[in-house]
């Protein structure tokens, strides 16, 4: 029996502003340790619930935050990028029975909550499927129900575990901190949130059976906005998209996969030298 673990840095327990989740910002090095022993924490519940092996995807940043000499033996670590199932590379393997997302955030379009942005903060000002305004979580999400995985966890700050009960319906969930702006928090210690992760883990495996894959019907249309408008013109001129207005284009992915695969590239093509 296999546990996923998609792991992100801005809900970990510490972590208040988007310079901790960036390599040579203040306490970087600090925050990749709060987000492994929170990792390592999850992994030991799912231990205690019977899983023989846990997959941890590195979906930070660079994909390089976990500090792998630190997790146990039973787990491995899916790093760097690029990855077709973007953060949930890995949760194809057969034998997985559920996934947690741990150190997960709100959307882009959030009016609350930590650092919201949507896979890459720095490029994209939202993305809609069917119009609707999505985050990280229902790409996630959607990716994994596709494959018959269920979500069981999610961890992150008040305003994320909200969101994630209203995207998900039923999920566990661990408050780390208490959002009290965009880049200001009221946090417990990592201490207390590894105990926390690490109890609710392993009750979430236990009770499986009460969580149903999370999935929609294909094909959607899937509008992704960026921040400036270049990339969005050099895109609508691909016979795959369309150009709603200056910022936002358009594809209609056919598929969850589908959709990470668009994600993948165009993440990738802005960060090529």
């Amino acid at each position: 029996m296999k546990l996923y673990i998609s792991a992100d840095i801005e809900g970990v327990g510490g972590i208040a502003h988007f310079d901790s989740g960036t390599a040579g910002q203040f306490d970087y090095g600090e925050a990749r340790l709060w987000m492994t022993n929170e990792v390592v924490a999850a992994c030991e519940g799912a231990r205690e619930a019977g899983c023989d092996e846990v997959i941890v995807s590195d979906s930070h940043y660079n994909g390089r935050n976990i500090f792998v000499d630190r997790l146990p033996s039973y787990a491995r670590l899916v790093r760097c990028w690029p990855r077709p199932l973007l953060m949930m590379e890995g949760v194809q393997e057969e034998g997985v029975v559920g996934a947690v997302f741990l150190g997960y955030h709100v959307g882009a379009a959030s009016a609350e909550g930590l650092c919201p942005h949507t896979v890459n903060g720095g490029v994209f000002s939202d993305m809609r499927l069917d119009g609707a305004s999505i985050s990280e979580t229902h790409i996630s999400a959607l990716t994994a129900g596709e494959l018959g995985v269920p979500v069981l966890l999610a961890t992150g700050d008040d305003a994320y575990a909200r969101h994630a009960v209203e995207v998900l319906g039923e999920v566990e969930t661990v408050v780390t901190k208490t959002a009290l702006s965009h880049t200001a928090a009221d946090t417990l210690t990592p201490e207390v949130c590894c105990g926390l992760i690490r109890e609710a883990t392993a009750k979430a495996v236990k009770r499986r059976a009460d969580f149903k894959p999370y999935d929609r019907p294909w094909p959607m249309n899937f509008d992704i906005a960026f921040k400036g408008n270049r990339m969005a013109e050099l895109m609508a001129m691909l016979p795959q998209f369309d150009r709603v207005n200056g910022y936002t284009i358009r594809s209609r992915p056919k598929s969850a996969r589908e959709m990470s695969e668009i994600l993948t590239f165009l993440n990738q093509m802005v960060s090529l030298k």
